[in-house]
């Protein structure tokens, strides 16, 4: 069954997205299976993602985006504006079918401030608080949701194992070990030089994240790294099945600061959250 903007709805959506549901998991499907790949075959991939890794983009971006969720018996789908700048600041923009904002939440990294103007309340408080996990699950820090939305990867110390090649693809997994235990499999094109998928586990081969990416968009008359057109999102603790759609790429000029500053109306009451 479809459900229909309730505000609850509304809410739920302004939440799933900056996590980018995202991010520890969901409905998990199957770790693929692989065959290893090795010689010059494998050289070339590294050497291909080593560039991938290499390559200077972007640190800003303006975008008009779609998110949706998808459960068996429900589902939603809101717009939104997103504006995300590394190192780690945030703003989102949830809006109605009018183009008038149900919830907005911006972030600089440490601290976030929100409104929800369906409830006309206000909310301020440190990242490391329960009321921001409840959006952005434990684990996953503001730096890392630009890498996520992007298709890179997050910063960290990440070793790479091995190249092994899906018997039902022709394109190779990037096999990686990050601190503590977690292995992160890339789906990778050599030759556009970007990531299809990338799957984390726990060290049991549970799948905590399961990230595909699909499409490219840039901003109108601009070159350089392409955006991914759509990301669907699954993984352990998911109901379902998210997807977040980039509908047009504004900008990716750097934002000032003042985007990443909410001004709370004066009438609301603002919860603090320690």
């Amino acid at each position: 069954m479809k459900c229909g903007p309730t505000a609850s709805m509304f809410r739920w959506c302004g939440a799933l997205f900056l996590v980018c549901g995202l991010l520890l998991a969901g409905c998990a499907g199957r770790l693929p299976s692989t065959a290893p790949v090795a010689g010059n075959a494998k050289a070339l991939v590294l050497s291909r993602f080593q560039d991938f890794l290499d390559r200077e983009c972007a640190r800003s971006v303006d975008a008009d985006v779609t998110l949706s969720w998808q459960a068996l018996w429900s589902g939603a789908t809101i717009r939104g504006m997103l504006q995300i700048q590394k190192p780690a600041m945030l703003r989102y923009t949830a809006v109605d079918p009018l183009g008038r904002p149900l919830f907005i939440i911006v972030s600089d990294g440490a601290t976030f401030t929100a409104v929800d103007t369906i409830k006309g309340e206000g909310y301020t408080g440190p990242v490391t608080a329960p009321f921001w996990r409840k959006y952005v699950p434990e684990g996953i820090s503001p730096q890392e949701l630009f890498f996520w939305l992007s298709g890179g990867l997050p910063p960290g110390e990440l070793r790479v194992d091995d190249v092994r090649l899906g018997k039902s693809s022709p394109w190779p997994w990037v096999i990686l070990t990050a601190p503590g235990g977690l292995h992160h499999q890339v789906l990778f094109d050599p030759a556009a030089g970007r990531i299809l998928r990338h799957v984390v586990t726990d060290p049991e081969q549970a799948i905590l994240l399961d990230v595909t990416y699909s499409g490219t968009v840039r901003p109108k008359g601009e070159s350089g790294c392409p955006w991914p057109e759509e990301l669907e999102i699954k993984g352990a603790a998911i109901p379902g099945t998210i997807r977040i759609r980039f509908d047009r790429i504004l900008s990716e000029a750097v934002l000032p600061s003042a985007t990443f500053h909410l001004a709370l109306p004066v009438h609301y009451p603002i919860h603090k959250i320690k």
